[in-house]
């Protein structure tokens, strides 16, 4: 938010498109893919200083009358601390 400039920023259309390389690997468990798309994205954008992401399964499979299920991480890239 301190810069104008477009090189000091995430190429959104390169992280949409690692995203959904992540969630097209079969996977059981929700914080197994939040934890791969984390990693896949701190490994991508070292600049990165921590991400928010919340992962939602839209109509789970679990007998409840609710619209998702999901997991939410914040984590700080400690390789950007100082």
């Amino acid at each position: 938010m301190e810069s104008d400039d477009v090189a000091d920023t995430l190429n959104y259309a390169e992280l949409c498109n690692l995203v959904k390389h992540e969630m097209a690997v079969p996977s059981n468990l929700l914080e197994h893919v939040a934890g791969r798309i984390v990693r896949s994205i701190f490994a991508c954008y070292p600049q990165a200083e921590a991400i928010d992401l919340t992962l939602t399964k839209e109509n789970p499979p679990m007998g409840a009358n609710c619209s998702g299920a999901g997991v939410e991480l914040h984590l700080i890239n400690d390789k950007t601390q100082r």
